[in-house]
């Protein structure tokens, strides 16, 4: 950031549901980050860093499986379909704050991905396609996403 702006946050409550799940809890507050002058447009956070992770029975599916499993759902979107979802994530959803429009100008669904997992970290990227697809009436698509999310966690 370059010369003064306001930073606002606030705890938030965590979705309970989502965290269950995938067999989590926890580990700390979840905040709700906002800077009114966009001054910040990212973040970073390492304690977002999953590096893998372990179901019941021990095998290990990579982080990386999170953005193949995003991008093969996007992939089933049609470019108007996709544009769509891309307004969603501009206008910010549920708890989201919105990446700006200048981050997703023409982006294709690989950028895509990567926005959502850079702001959002692994399970927030997860979290906002299922809201938007349901949003959007594909709830096909968001059944897809958690069937998959299921069998590799």
């Amino acid at each position: 950031m370059e010369g003064e702006g306001e930073v606002l946050y606030r705890t938030v409550h965590w979705d309970r549901r989502l965290l269950a799940q995938s067999g989590k809890r926890p580990a700390g507050p979840l905040f709700n980050i906002d800077c009114p002058q966009k001054s910040v447009c990212q973040l970073y956070l390492p304690h977002c860093q999953i590096h893998s992770l372990t179901p019941p029975g021990g095998s290990t599916a990579g982080t990386k499986n999170v953005h193949f499993l995003l991008l093969d759902i996007l992939e089933e979107l049609g470019q108007g379909d996709l544009k769509k979802f891309q307004w969603y994530i501009n206008k910010g959803v549920e708890e989201f704050p919105a990446i700006s429009e200048g981050q997703l100008e023409d982006a294709d669904r690989l950028v895509t991905v990567d926005r959502m997992v850079q702001s959002y970290c692994y399970e927030g990227a997860v979290k906002i396609t299922l809201e938007i697809l349901r949003k959007m009436g594909r709830n096909n698509l968001a059944d897809e996403l958690m069937e998959k999310l299921t069998k590799q966690v």
